[in-house]
């Protein structure tokens, strides 16, 4: 089962610097950590990807998670991750490990929702968002 990463953001001002790069890394890196079950096979198809949309919004007090929109031609499986945002964030190093860890715990959730065994991933989390907190190429210029 493979599983992407992509952004979209409706708010102005309301942003996550991440590039292209740091979102093929997070699908790669979520894709070798999950195992779909067969409940997943069953309703969606073993061929189905899961897209997650990382999206923010100032003024919510937690995240939210909507979906899922199920694309049949597509066979993809798609949420959309709304995550806090606070405009007082300086957006470093520190917050980055925040959202990352908050967008992680989401995708967690979603993947015991549709009974995918995401334990590795929650496991080795820290690894990976430290993957990209060290890595400059992970976020865009400002």
């Amino acid at each position: 089962m493979k599983v992407f990463v992509a952004q979209f953001y409706v708010e102005p001002g309301v942003e996550y610097l991440f590039s292209h790069h740091c979102q093929r890394l997070l699908s790669a890196e979520i894709s070798k950590r999950v195992i779909p079950s067969d409940e997943f096979c069953g309703k969606y198809g073993e061929d189905y990807s899961v897209i997650f949309r990382m999206s923010a919004k100032s003024g919510i007090p937690e995240s939210v998670v909507r979906g899922p929109n199920v694309f049949r031609r597509d066979k993809e499986v798609e949420f959309t991750i709304f995550l806090t945002f606070d405009k007082n964030d300086s957006n470093g190093p520190t917050d980055y490990r925040k959202v990352l860890r908050e967008f992680l715990r989401q995708v967690a959730t979603v993947f015991d929702r549709l009974k995918i065994e995401s334990h590795q991933l929650s496991e080795e989390s820290v690894q990976i968002i430290e993957m990209v907190v060290n890595d400059p190429e992970m976020f865009c210029a400002t």
